[in-house]
């Protein structure tokens, strides 16, 4: 792009702008003609006087004026999210809840957090009951003769006797006769001493009998070891009780005629 011309016929304050086209001077009657050269890309204007005379340049004067001040639009960088940041935080902040919900919130977690406390100690006796106040373990048997399962419960501390088996319980018996497959529950109530009575409910290779009485006695030794005689439907069954405490007994069947293990839990 050419230098740009500015033109003052007159005077530096008064007049009209032209370009040049032709790099020439314009003539004066005043005989001079002072100009402004301004270079694209530059903050300094030259200033030049050009004495006329005849029509053809006799003298030139130059100078050079200050820095042009000119106002310039701000430029931001390609990069430039601050806007678009602004815009995102201030949607944020309108959609916050408002304090009070974080209130409450925390409120009602404490609360139902000491609600689960309290419960854990009102039941905690009922919750030792159910597991039998003792750890146990889980056993595989893995001799190629034989396919079995069990568990082994860690028995109580304290000798046992009569008074360990003492209150409610239920029982839950599986096995098979000859006939085939034998399930039983019942319900009974244990002295203290040595007899029991409850009822007992039966599935008899599907032969299904509900609610008859349940009898019998038992005798408990120091080591947890207990023997017991029912009379039940089925006649007399004799069972080997293993007491982990008074809260929790394991038993097996005793006669030949029918294989059967069961669980017993104090009610």
């Amino acid at each position: 792009m050419p230098d740009r011309i500015l033109a003052d016929i007159s005077s530096p304050l008064e007049g009209v702008d032209r370009a040049a086209s032709d790099g020439g001077f314009p003539s004066s009657p005043y005989g001079s003609v002072e100009t402004f050269v301004a270079s694209p890309g530059e903050e300094r204007r030259t200033w030049r006087r050009h004495l006329v005379s005849s029509g053809c340049v006799r003298h030139v004067e130059t100078a050079v004026l200050d820095p042009i001040d000119e106002p310039r639009a701000p430029r931001r960088a390609a990069n430039d999210d601050r806007e678009t940041i602004g815009q995102i935080l201030q949607a944020l902040q309108k959609g916050r809840p408002a304090r009070s919900v974080y209130t409450l919130a925390t409120l009602f977690t404490g609360v139902w957090i000491a609600g689960c406390v309290l419960l854990t100690f009102s039941f905690l006796s009922s919750l030792q009951a159910a597991i039998g106040q003792s750890g146990g373990v889980l056993v595989l048997e893995t001799d190629s003769r034989f396919l079995s399962s069990g568990t082994a419960l860690q028995q109580q501390t304290a000798a046992f006797s009569s008074a360990t088996l003492s209150g409610n319980y239920g029982m839950n018996l599986t096995g098979a006769s000859s006939g085939g497959e034998l399930d039983s529950i019942a319900e009974f109530n244990a002295d203290g001493a040595s007899r029991l009575s409850g009822i007992i409910d039966l599935n008899n290779t599907g032969v299904i009998t509900f609610g008859q009485p349940l009898t019998g006695t038992f005798t408990v030794g120091s080591n947890g070891r207990t023997t017991s005689t029912l009379q039940t439907p089925l006649g007399t069954q004799n069972l080997a009780i293993y007491l982990v405490n008074g809260n929790r007994a394991l038993f097996i069947e005793l006669d030949s005629t029918l294989v059967a293990v069961g669980d017993i839990r104090h009610q």
